[in-house]
């Protein structure tokens, strides 16, 4: 029996949504050769997730494996995602849940800030890793089910 990493669809655009992220701010702020040459690392990255992500496709096609896994994670059942089956939308909300994610992040890390604000955008980002989490399932959902249909003609 093969082994698979369990990755999903929407888990790889998740990780394409943030080494997008990770490109753009490098791109903003390098100044040295070393710097750039993060860039070309990251761009090499983006290379292999898209790579990966055409694997799984041509797995899930092939019916070897499932486009979805049951997921057994204790998320904060107060934290909701306004999520619909637009599949563009849904890109979209991961992008903005990383640039947040990304903002709290630092403020989290900041030194500068008191410990109450530092808290508090820790507290924040457990709220939009759970928003995330939300939206990476939904993509799997519709593209699940965009492919079943498209397997069925």
């Amino acid at each position: 029996m093969e082994c698979y990493k369990i990755q999903t669809l929407g888990g790889i655009i998740d990780q394409l949504c943030i080494l997008e992220q990770r490109i753009k701010v490098n791109r903003e702020t390098a100044r040295s050769e070393e710097e750039l040459e993060v860039i070309d690392r990251l761009l090499e990255q983006r290379g292999w997730l898209i790579k990966e992500l055409s694997s799984i496709l041509v797995s899930i096609i092939n019916w070897d494996r499932p486009a979805t896994y049951k997921k057994y994670k204790n998320y904060d059942k107060t934290v909701h995602a306004e999520q619909d089956d637009y599949f563009l939308d849904l890109i979209a909300d991961l992008n903005t849940y990383t640039k947040k994610l990304w903002s709290l992040e630092d403020a989290r890390r900041n030194k500068e800030l008191s410990d109450k604000e530092r808290l508090e955008a820790a507290d924040e980002v457990a709220v939009y890793n759970k928003k995330r989490n939300l939206t990476i399932d939904k993509l799997d959902e519709v593209l699940d089910n965009a492919l079943k249909v498209s397997m069925l003609y």
